[in-house]
């Protein structure tokens, strides 16, 4: 009966109960013949129709080849099938239909791969991992075509293998159990050096060349190999201490004296452990300081006695003598001392016994002296009590248990009703996006329609295009009046408006927000969902006296926008005309180029759905303070918009979202809002404000500050330092672009924000360099830890703070970078 080798290959159904598995060997005559791809012309496999899924990856079968059945006939109509969807199963010219009782799991020892890999007998190491995926294997140095093994490996580690491990799950395989017991004293500490040339017998190479050994009992009872002790170190050296302890050897501070301790081990297995063992020894035989410090240890741990002379023999003999002597004296005395014990004992029954007899008072003629006498039954009322009491300890200590268990169970309650409520806002989010994207893609396919129609020469009727009517506008553009006689009296007055519609900030916070938005024409304002940056922009808008009729637009942005087209329109060259998005833009361009000295919003809502670099790609270069507000909209329009004209991105941070580019983070001012610690509601106050601030005066009230004059020098110096750190390893690069902001940022801001002097240089490192923390490995997270404590001697917290997150969520991966919430 010939029978092959195989191994699982893939699966071809879902449920993976079907699928292929792969002949290696064929055995005849316990000859071994490779097998051919030829001889089973479905890619070489065989396709098992049922329990595909009992096969375990990486282990071999044994197959009766009788059961392997001829699937010619079927083969053409499975094939078609197959490619008409019409099944999932595989076509097969081999087929088997049942394996169960016809395959048989070869157990570790029967057939071992034989790897290629790099490693090191000394130090026990694997140098190259890849392709090792059977547990137990031999390892070949192509250099001396010798064979190691057989290895277990643990990581990179490698460890003589162990093959008892494997008995559970052959404990019916009788040849198996009869090899674990033969191979027991190998076990887990041996492996084999072994010439290639004298074991030609046993090794089998397959059709792809790889090399295994079989018969690995046969191998062994042939002596075929020299063995090598592979304990590891740790484990060797309690060994050998142990075998220390077993001789109660007396070692000096000498080499030889522990060498000779291997005489009295005639084991075959020991001496090989001895020979590795003082092998270790040998190599600081030489270094008399190694070999003393080395006892020395051993001492310390009380591994081994101390070496003495014969002079100290006898005095301990002596000493050892007189304990003797001592001792026997002291066991006569505990004897007789025993004795005396026993004796009082009986005494004192015998008067127990006497006092119950004289304890009989009669309780009428004599009641006091009864109960004073009689003190069994009051003995016994204490005993109950302090049962009670026990008892009631005990219910009061589950009682305990059960109320922090309670207390427990309502904290859990409490985290389940609060991811509900973030499902259900993650749910609102979601409808909001598909509506949001459903109605984009209606007026895509509409201007789509236009030129479908043409080009099927269907007749366009015109046009209507929206005629573009100025609003008018209620808001009123006023000077700044003696309230406002200051930047902290304007920034006083927005936080008070802002807390008048329900959002309290700190001064400083409110300070940022005002003179980055002042400054930068696009400001990106992080945080996690729910923690209200949408409502921040639109509030601060309010503040400013904007509305939808002017001064404040709220964009929402969609996933697959990809050009300035789908932000502000384009031009349309069947109608001859520009057509407008319908984020009302243009519009917004147009009223800002009406209105040249007042401010303007433009809110870009989820921002990062789509790179904003690409839609935004016609504003991009007007971030710098260089160029003139102006946009072209067309060959023969361009819009002169106000120096007050702002943009304002929201941002989140998810699998739905992009990643910000550097050319965009270059030019704009991160501000990351803080999860606030709780939510409540807040009933805001809808009084409008009809008046806006000249931008162009307010531009004049914000200018460097006394504090910065005298500051200058000590700010620059520590920005400098900051960025000679993170530029060190040339994995960060500041740019001019950056530098100049942060000064321009800190010349109106120290000394108007409150705190020390460089709380202005916080705000700025935090919103201008962190995001640029992009970097891997150990030396880049000490540099960060570095800038961490250089943030802390100065108390720039928020920085440090932000600083803090960056480092705790990398460590784990070794990849540091901005966190966007």
């Amino acid at each position: 009966m010939s029978k092959i080798i195989i191994k699982k290959s893939n699966s071809t159904s879902w449920e993976n109960k079907t699928g292929l598995v792969l002949p290696i060997f064929k055995i005849e005559s316990n000859e071994f013949t490779t097998v051919e791809p030829k001889e089973y012309p479905n890619n070489g496999n065989i396709f098992v129709t049922i329990g595909f899924e009992r096969f375990e990856n990486n282990c071999f079968y044994e197959l009766n080849a009788d059961k392997i059945q001829d699937n010619t006939k079927n083969y053409e109509n499975d094939l078609k099938a197959f490619l008409d969807g019409n099944t999932t199963k595989n076509p097969s010219f081999k087929i088997i239909t049942n394996h169960n009782g016809d395959t048989r799991k070869l157990a570790p020892n029967e057939i071992i791969p034989i790897y290629h890999n790099k490693f090191s007998i000394n130090s026990n190491k694997l140098i190259t991992t890849e392709g090792i995926i059977n547990d137990i294997f031999f390892l070949k140095e192509t250099s001396s075509d010798k064979i190691f093994g057989p290895f277990e490996r643990d990581g990179n580690e490698l460890k003589a293998a162990n093959f008892k491990n494997y008995e559970e799950d052959f404990e019916k395989d009788i040849d198996f159990l009869d090899f674990i017991d033969s191979y027991n004293h190998y076990n887990g500490t041996i492996i084999f050096d072994i010439d290639t040339e004298n074991a030609t017998n046993f090794i089998i190479v397959d059709i792809e060349k790889n090399e295994f050994l079989v018969g690995f009992k046969n191998f062994i009872d042939n002596s075929i190999g020299n063995p090598i002790d592979f304990t590891p170190i740790p484990i060797l050296h309690k060994w050998a201490i142990d075998k220390l302890t077993e001789n109660s050897p007396k070692i000096a501070s000498t080499l030889n004296e522990i060498k000779s301790l291997q005489k009295t081990n005639n084991n075959k297995i020991d001496k090989l452990k001895w020979n590795k063992y003082i092998s270790l020894l040998d190599e600081i035989e030489d270094n008399e300081k190694e070999i003393n410090d080395l006892v020395k240890i051993l001492h310390t741990k009380n591994f081994i006695e101390k070496g003495i002379d014969s002079s100290e023999i006898e005095i301990l003999e002596k000493e050892k003598e007189d304990i003797r002597i001592e001792r026997d004296s002291k066991d006569k005395v505990i004897i007789t001392l025993k004795d005396r014990i026993k004796e009082l004992n009986i005494e004192i029954e015998e008067d127990r016994s006497k006092n119950k007899e004289n304890n009989k008072i009669d309780s009428v003629l004599y009641p006091i002296l009864s109960k004073a006498i009689n003190v069994e039954s009051k003995l016994n009322e204490i005993e109950q009590i302090l049962k009670e009491k026990v008892i009631s300890n005990s219910l009061k200590s589950e009682n305990d248990r059960l109320s922090i268990r309670k207390d427990l169970l309502e904290e859990d309650i409490k985290k389940i009703e609060n991811n509900h409520r973030k499902i259900n806002d993650a749910v609102k989010d979601i409808t909001k996006t598909f509506e949001r994207s459903a109605s984009e893609h209606t007026a895509k396919l509409a201007e789509a329609k236009i030129y479908t129609d043409l080009l099927n020469g269907i007749e366009i009727m015109p046009i209507k295009i929206h005629t573009e009517v100025t609003h008018s506008m209620k808001a009123k553009i006023i000077s700044l009046n003696s309230e406002i006689s200051s930047p902290k009296n304007y920034i006083s007055e927005i936080q008070k408006r802002l807390a008048d519609q329900g959002r309290e900030l700190v001064f400083n916070d409110v300070a940022n927000l005002v003179i980055t938005i002042n400054q930068t024409f696009i400001t990106i304002i992080a945080g996690a969902p729910g923690v209200g940056k949408t409502s921040l922009v639109e509030k601060l808008s309010k503040s400013y006296g904007l509305s939808e009729d002017f001064g404040y637009l709220e964009i929402a942005c969609a996933k697959g926008w990809t050009s300035a087209k789908d932000l502000i329109g384009f031009f349309n060259p069947l109608t001859n005309k520009f057509q407008p998005a319908k984020t009302k833009l243009k519009e917004a361009l147009k009223k800002s180029e009406e209105k040249q000295n007042s401010p303007y919003i433009v809110l870009l809502d989820e921002a990062n759905l789509s790179p904003i670099e690409h839609y935004w790609s016609d504003f991009i270069k007007l971030a710098d303070v260089d160029y003139p507000r102006k946009i072209k909209i067309s060959e023969g329009e361009e819009i002169n918009f106000g120096s007050g004209f702002r943009f304002v991105a929201t941002i989140n941070h998810d699998h739905t979202t992009e990643t910000l580019s550097n050319r965009l983070i270059d030019r704009a001012s991160i501000v990351q809002l803080e999860k606030p610690n709780s939510i409540t509601e807040i009933t805001e106050n809808t009084t409008n404000i009809d008046t806006i601030f000249d931008f162009l005066e307010l531009q004049k009230l914000f200018t460097e500050t006394p504090k910065w004059k005298t500051e200058e020098e000590l700010i620059k110096d520590t920005f400098n330092k900051i960025k000679e750190k993170l530029e060190s390893n040339h994995t960060i690069i500041i740019s001019p672009r950056k530098e100049i902001a942060i000064y321009k940022y800190c010349k109106v801001a120290t000394g108007l924000m409150e705190g020390n002097s460089y709380v202005a240089l916080d705000y700025a490192i935090s919103q201008h360099i962190l995001p640029l923390i992009n970097g891997r490995g150990e030396s880049f997270q000490k540099l960060l830890e570095g800038l961490k404590s250089d943030l802390n001697d100065k108390g720039m917290t928020k920085s440090e703070k932000l600083l803090t997150k960056i480092i705790e969520r990398g460590k784990e991966l070794k990849h540091f970078r901005y966190i966007y919430y």
